[in-house]
């Protein structure tokens, strides 16, 4: 037998998945549309490369939770509860929750420290996941209007408490607050409610960990894209090539990219 190739599957997402065709794929796509220099290009290609398999990552551990909590909604539903000697209340669970819950803020954190990473080929100067010092560099950069320090500044809450949720979780002590996970429990006994699992950081109430996954993967992925999209258009801004949106309803759902890159309307010359 002589090979000569081998082939063997890489990831468990294709491109139907937003974490595979909203990085790698559309940026590819938008790269190879313009004309700036090729060591850039590879560059975004290799960070989009690497924030991809992050975003796989968190999405594999939602689905993970979101199949228990499923199963143990319909139990529920189902009636399937039962209370033991009228004290002990059998509720279903979810497995190894709170280890998928640091793994996936983890991920998440190593995802915002790739879109950092991204101002490098882009900007020229390149950071992790400590957006302030981002902000306070834009600032200085480019005035107090520019238009990615004015998305950082409304994401500012959400970005700090992703990677505030992480550090918690993974140094409780030295951060001094913590992330509370909480498994399927009961919020009232009469009637019996039962509510999902959960997480809260510090203070804040608990939150259903599903939903909040869901937002955090939204979240992180679009910042992605919209510094992309600025950076690209700053480095090219000469060129007839534009990038235009594709709305939500027009997506293909087999490669569901929100970018692509268009000619710009041109007027016609006197």
């Amino acid at each position: 037998m002589n090979i000569e190739f081998t082939a063997q599957p890489l990831f468990s997402k294709g491109t139907s998945t937003p974490a595979v065709a909203r990085t790698v794929v559309q940026a590819r796509g938008l790269v190879e549309a313009f004309s700036f220099d090729a060591t850039k290009k590879q560059a975004i290609l290799d960070i989009s490369m690497t924030l991809m398999k992050h975003f796989i990552a968190c999405e594999e551990i939602r689905e993970r939770l979101g199949v228990q909590v499923a199963a143990g909604r319909a139990s529920i539903d189902a009636g399937q509860i039962t209370v033991e000697r009228g004290r002990l209340l059998q509720l279903p669970g979810v497995t190894n929750l709170e280890s998928e819950a640091e793994a996936f803020l983890h991920n998440a954190k190593l995802a915002l420290a790739d879109v950092g990473h991204l101002f490098g080929p882009l900007h020229g100067k390149a950071f992790d996941h400590r957006f302030q010092k981002v902000r306070t560099w834009l600032h200085a950069s480019y005035g107090d209007e520019d238009p990615i320090l004015l998305m950082l500044l409304e994401d500012a809450v959400w970005i700090e408490r992703v990677i505030g949720m992480r550090n918690a979780a993974e140094h409780p002590k030295t951060v001094g607050v913590k992330v509370v996970v909480k498994n399927f429990h009961a919020v009232q006994s009469e009637p019996l409610v039962i509510a999902s699992p959960g997480w809260s950081y510090g203070n804040e109430p608990l939150v259903e960990i599903l939903n909040d996954m869901d937002s955090a993967i939204d979240n992180i992925l679009t910042l992605y894209e919209d510094v992309l999209v600025d950076g690209i258009l700053r480095i090219s801004p000469e060129s007839v090539v534009t990038i235009a949106e594709i709305p939500v309803a027009q997506r293909d759902p087999e490669m569901p990219i929100r970018f692509v890159p268009a000619l710009k309307f041109l007027p016609p010359s006197a």
